[in-house]
C-alpha cells in the first residue's frame, strides 16, 4: 500500500511567508511609491533648463503622481522654478604621494513653487546631498565611472527629495 509522504517544512513555508507579509503590514511598511503633493500642482510647469536631468526626473516623478506637467508656462499652472543646480567635487584626502585619495560630491539645488497666480506657495527652499568615494590612481576607468554613476544616482535621489518635501509642506 501507497503512503503518501508529508514534509512538514513544504506546509511551515507558505504559513511563515504569510505571517512576514502580515507582519510588514500591520508596521505601516509600504513602499514608496507617488507622493501626494499639493492641490496647486495639479497642473505644473517646471522652470529650469530642459536639458536638465534634474528637471527630466522631476518630471517623470510628477507624472507618475497624476500631476500633469506643461512644457511652457501655462493659465492655471504653478511654477515649480529650480534656480540653483549645480554639482561640484572636492578633495576629502590626499595620499603620500600628494595626490586625490577620497573625493567628495556636493549637489545643491534651490528651488520654489509658486501658485497659478505666480505668488509663492513655500520660500525658496535649498537643498544639499553629498557622497564621498575612494579615488584609484592605478584604476582611473573605474573611478570615472563610479563618479558618473554617483552623479546619476545624486540627481535621482534629489527629484525623490524635492517631492517628498512638497508632499510634506503640503500635509
Amino acid at each position: 500500500m501507497y503512503r503518501p509522504v508529508i514534509n512538514i517544512n513544504r506546509l511551515w513555508q507558505p504559513i511563515l511567508s504569510l505571517l512576514l507579509v502580515s507582519s510588514l503590514v500591520a508596521c505601516g511598511y509600504h513602499l514608496r511609491g507617488a507622493v501626494t503633493l499639493p492641490p496647486e500642482m495639479q497642473t505644473t510647469w517646471i522652470q529650469g533648463s530642459s536639458s536638465s536631468s534634474l528637471v527630466r526626473d522631476l518630471r517623470r516623478n510628477l507624472m507618475a503622481s497624476k500631476i500633469k506637467v506643461v512644457s511652457e508656462k501655462t493659465e492655471g499652472a504653478a511654477t515649480l522654478s529650480i534656480t540653483r543646480d549645480t554639482i561640484s567635487r572636492r578633495i576629502l584626502s590626499i595620499g603620500s604621494d600628494g595626490k586625490a585619495r577620497e573625493f567628495m560630491l556636493l549637489y545643491e539645488v534651490d528651488y520654489q513653487l509658486k501658485g497659478a497666480d505666480g505668488k509663492p506657495v513655500h520660500d525658496l527652499q535649498k537643498v544639499r546631498l553629498q557622497r564621498s568615494y575612494l579615488y584609484d590612481p592605478n584604476d582611473v576607468l573605474a573611478a570615472g565611472q563610479e563618479d558618473a554613476t554617483l552623479r546619476r544616482e545624486m540627481v535621482r535621489d534629489m527629484a525623490g527629495l524635492i517631492l517628498r518635501r512638497l508632499s510634506a509642506q503640503a500635509s
